[in-house]
């Protein structure tokens, strides 16, 4: 089978929506080994232990681990520089590589290396909210897809299935959605 050309997406949302869940599910789609999954956070995660950080899921944190995102962009562009390499050098071949990134400006920087990206935003209701920069900025754009994912696990499977019927319709539009567990 040919794989349909490689799209990159701007992943978005709040913190625990399900937005690996929806990319794993991509991944049952399209084969796992044909989708890649980044983030702009990775570089700061990397340095936060050498500055003393006890990493975890809180909210002081996640605000530590934005700002130190902030200012390794300010002087270097690190989140941007490390998204371009690990698509320049990781994702030939690839058909579907998605790109966490939380701020505005980021996804407007990705975007001028690569004008064909689309962007997705997951929200879930009822989830964990956040309120640092980080989460809360996440609102402060126009996405090119909305996933609304307030329904069950089941449901998820079918939204993941209609974007990547959206995204690749040449070749997904009139196949039937596949059985996966």
């Amino acid at each position: 089978m040919r794989l349909p050309t490689r799209k990159i997406v701007v992943i978005n949302g709040p913190a625990e929506v399900g937005k690996d869940t929806f990319i794993g599910i991509c991944g049952k789609f399209l084969g796992k080994q044909n989708v890649k999954n980044y983030s702009s956070i990775e570089p700061a995660k990397k340095a936060a232990p050498t500055l003393g950080c006890q990493y975890d899921q809180g909210e002081k944190t996640r605000d530590f681990l934005k700002r130190l995102k902030d200012l390794s962009d300010e002087f270097w562009e690190c989140s941007t520089n490390h998204l371009r390499n690990s698509i320049e050098k990781k994702c030939q071949g690839k058909v579907l590589v998605f790109l966490h990134i939380r701020e505005p400006y980021n996804i407007d920087k990705i975007k001028a290396y690569y004008p064909e990206i689309l962007t997705c935003h997951i929200n879930r209701i009822g989830s964990t909210m956040f309120n640092n920069p980080a989460d809360t900025s996440t609102w402060g754009y126009e996405y090119d897809f909305y996933i609304d994912n307030s329904g069950t696990l089941g449901d998820l499977h079918v939204l993941a299935w209609e974007f990547i019927q959206k995204l690749y319709p040449d070749k997904f539009q009139t196949a039937e959605m596949p059985t996966v567990s």
